[in-house]
């Protein structure tokens, strides 16, 4: 008798076991597949500006220069729209973007890597050149000095470590804003910024 129960109850758990792994694969049959959280779904679409000139490599301009501390880029970032021809003085969206300030359209360091066939002047055979070491030395932005130390730097790190480096360094230590070439303060909460570049800072 004992024996008899025992193969009822073996006969009911195996009956039970195949109803369950015979719907799970029913309902995988039918596509009720574990959906992605809608967040992952439209990640790409919720990325800003910032993160996808950062994906691109938009911010690293061709002379060396971190685009994402120059003041037009940050307007365009803040909300400025792009002109039809996308070519005017504001918006920017990095110099190797499609959406280009006038003076970047035109640069002829940009022209210069584009015809010599590389991304940015230290992949050039001929870097460190007499027209980049012109741009370093212009006195009317003191910025532009950190050239060659910020590409030596690259080479160190790699290009998506610079470019989170750079964001780094172009903002605010005290409120997270961040501010431009040309800041003597920061924009959001006024501590001064940029004391190298600007000694006058008052």
């Amino acid at each position: 008798m004992k024996r008899c129960t025992s193969r009822r109850m073996r006969r009911k758990f195996l009956s039970q076991a195949a109803a369950v792994v015979g719907g799970g694969l029913c309902g995988g049959m039918l596509g009720a597949v574990p959906r992605r959280p809608p967040e992952a779904k439209d990640k790409n679409k919720s990325q800003s500006r910032e993160e996808r000139s950062h994906v691109n490599g938009a911010l690293l301009g061709y002379c060396g220069l971190y685009c994402g501390g120059c003041s037009l880029y940050q307007e365009t970032k803040a909300g400025a729209k792009p002109t039809a021809d996308g070519k005017s003085a504001a918006p920017c969206e990095g110099c190797a973007s499609a959406v280009v300030a006038s003076w970047c359209a035109d640069c002829a360091i940009k022209a210069c890597a584009r015809e010599k066939g590389v991304r940015y002047c230290l992949l050039c055979d001929e870097y460190p050149c007499a027209k980049l070491t012109e741009f370093t030395n212009d006195p009317r932005y003191p910025y532009h000095k950190e050239v060659h130390r910020d590409m030596a730097r690259l080479k160190e790190i790699g290009e998506e470590a610079w470019m989170r480096e750079q964001s780094a360094r172009w903002t605010c230590s005290k409120c997270g804003g961040t501010y431009h070439w040309f800041a003597r303060k920061c924009p959001a909460c006024g501590t001064r910024v940029n004391e190298k570049y600007w000694p006058d800072n008052e």
